[in-house]
């Protein structure tokens, strides 16, 4: 028997799980207000590898007492790497014909992604979730495909040697769990609430707990024993354990957020571990989970999810790049784009996976060599010279493309927020300085100031006054750094207190602080909202630090990137609040920022130079005229 014929005996309930899990990924960004934890898909696919590959194998070391370690990686490869070249070569033509935004650092994402390298490289670079400031990148999801890269790589000679040494191969699929375990709570102690979560979120060492639960299912599972009749008793359990375990799944799927703590201490092992009862339970063939699982849709939808997985990330972002964000959430255009995924993605099976899967490269050469000899206007030979275009294409954008984590616009940007930061705690030093001299701030001001000031804010005279001498908290991220100078002009005894992607449920120690120091005076300036949505359990947690007795004035979002994602949602909330709370005033930047796209940078929610004036202007008003 060769070896490349060897094949673990076939799951079909495993398509029907690969299922679940694309479905999750794609719902999670085409509507991420509904598929909150669709993300949590690809713990499903992690599980689904570790134990699929050791499982194969396991019967290779059986048969032949050995592995064919470079076979493995030449098998590997020939399966990951098709599919991963052509969607780097076609979208780096795309977006180097149409939509060039795309093209900075296009060197390092191809570099990182064939190198099997990219989730670091995004560490390393700067790639976040939650602090950008332009337009996401289509690749950013290539991060999994690292993780299993690199597990491919390592894992035939581990295994070979546990199979060598460990004579007990339960007690190495227990042990194998125990450093899944480690791994696990490795994310839990390197995630910090209130920071950026992408360390622990791309990190090989706090994500490969999903991959070794696979690997040690393996171990202690015997397909064989597992797939002997049960008695009614037992199998009247296992459905009924079976029907929970996916009820749970999908809940996790439409209610673990992204910016839930219990997500990175637990809740991803957790629905790693659900992952692993579920998929121990589709050995079973005669189970009630395993025949619903087990249907044609999921079939082919499952024998594709890798090519789906793949494509389906840069089609949305190319559309949103093109017809608008907020359009990419209306229903047909959603349909629109599930349509094109599926026939992009069955291309790409029927014509790239499938042929190379199975071609042998060493006739490599051989083979391009009859594409460049005589005759050329043959019809056979139209697909390599448009495939030789685009990779020509291609070529010119990696020559062009910019080795920088941001585009010009995107450090100015940068640049201006930190310029910002430095006012604000200038500012600071000047008024902590005073307080320290118990001398009582004050601003003394002339009146060709107060008429600069009239004429650029629209204010009268009493409210320039006014603005001059009041004690202000303002709160918020980085929007609020970057108006922050406007501020500071109308309100110099303002305290600010703003950190880039900071959200709602990272900010209450931040007001908790300001309290304890006197620093959350009677009027309190709230910008939040901007990176994330928030609960109202969050919110009520954030109000009540602030209290009843202080006025606060709250901004709310305008973020035409995530339209339906976080703009809609949480300005609905900070409504509802509104109507109820006497002390809480919503600032309707929205309807005036709508209207004036020139006023931003190249993010489209960041206010530009312009834009900061403006929303000054209309917080001030607010402010000054109660």
């Amino acid at each position: 028997m060769p070896r490349d014929s060897i094949r673990h005996k076939y799951i079909k309930g495993i398509d029907g799980l690969r299922t679940l899990a694309v479905l999750g990924v794609i719902f999670y960004h085409l509507t991420p207000e509904i598929m909150k934890g669709g993300y949590l898909g690809v713990p499903i696919f992690f599980v689904v590898t570790g134990y699929l590959t050791t499982a194969s194998l396991k019967r290779e070391v059986e048969i032949y007492n050995g592995i064919d370690v470079l076979g493995f990686y030449v098998k590997k490869l020939k399966r990951l790497y098709p599919v991963l070249i052509t969607l780097l070569i076609t979208c780096g033509a795309y977006i180097t014909l149409f939509d060039r935004v795309f093209l900075n650092n296009l060197k390092g994402v191809f570099l990182s992604s064939l190198t099997f390298s990219n989730n670091w490289w995004q560490i390393a670079n700067g790639g976040s979730y939650f602090a950008k400031f332009g337009p996401e990148s289509p690749f950013s999801h290539i991060w999994y495909l690292a993780i299993v890269g690199q597990f491919y790589l390592v894992w035939p000679i581990i295994f070979f040697l546990i199979y060598r040494f460990v004579k007990d191969k339960k007690k190495a699929g227990i042990g194998l769990f125990i450093l899944s375990l480690i791994s696990g709570i490795l994310m839990a102690v390197l995630f910090k609430p209130g920071t950026d979560p992408t360390r622990v979120y791309y990190g090989t060492d706090t994500r490969i707990f999903s991959i070794l639960m696979g690997c040690g299912l393996a171990f202690i599972s015997d397909m064989d024993i597992f797939a002997n009749e049960q008695d009614k008793t037992n199998r009247f359990k296992l459905n009924l354990v079976g029907i929970v375990v996916t009820i749970l799944l999908v809940l996790s799927f439409f209610t673990l957020s992204s910016d839930n703590s219990f997500v990175y201490r637990g809740g991803m092992y957790l629905v790693s571990l659900i992952s692993v009862v579920l998929l121990s339970l589709l050995i079973l063939p005669d189970l009630i989970l395993n025949r619903i699982l087990t249907n044609p849709l999921f079939a082919y939808i499952g024998s594709r999810s890798y090519g789906i997985y793949l494509w389906q990330f840069p089609i949305m972002i190319f559309f949103e790049s093109k017809i608008g964000p907020s359009a990419h959430k209306m229903p047909g255009v959603v349909i629109l784009e599930l349509i094109l995924i599926l026939v992009v993605s069955e291309l790409s099976y029927r014509f790239v996976e499938i042929p190379l899967k199975g071609f042998d490269f060493r006739n490599t050469f051989a083979k391009l060599k009859e594409w460049f000899l005589p005759p050329y206007n043959v019809i056979s030979k139209i697909p390599f010279y448009i495939s030789t275009v685009v990779v020509i294409i291609a070529i010119v954008g990696l020559v062009i493309s910019p080795s920088k984590k941001l585009t010009d616009a995107q450090q100015k940007l940068a640049d201006r927020l930190e310029a910002n930061q430095k006012k604000i705690e200038a500012n600071q030093k000047k008024i902590d300085e005073m307080n320290k001299a118990k001398v009582k701030p004050k601003v003394v001001i002339s009146d060709a100031k107060i008429s600069a000031l009239m004429k650029k804010y629209g204010l009268t005279r009493e409210q320039v006054i006014k603005g001059q001498t009041m004690r202000i908290t303002a709160i918020g991220d980085s929007v609020m750094i970057d108006i922050a100078p406007d501020l500071q002009e109308i309100f110099p005894l303002i305290k600010i207190d703003g950190a880039i992607s900071r959200q709602l449920y990272n900010s209450y120690d931040v007001v908790q602080n300001l309290k304890n120091k006197n620093q959350l005076y009677e009027n309190v300036i709230v910008e939040l909202g901007t990176n994330d949505v928030f609960s109202q359990a969050q919110f009520d947690k954030f109000y009540n630090i602030i209290g009843t007795k202080r006025n606060i004035y709250w901004v709310n979002v305008f973020e035409p990137n995530y339209v339906s994602k976080i703009q809609i949602p949480v300005n609905n909330l900070l409504n509802e609040n509104a109507k109820e709370k006497s002390n809480m005033k919503v600032i309707d930047w929205l309807t005036l920022a709508k209207k004036n796209p020139s006023w931003f940078w190249e993010d489209k929610t960041h206010p530009n130079i312009q834009g900061g004036k403006e929303y000054a202007k209309i917080v001030a008003k607010a402010v000054l005229e109660d």
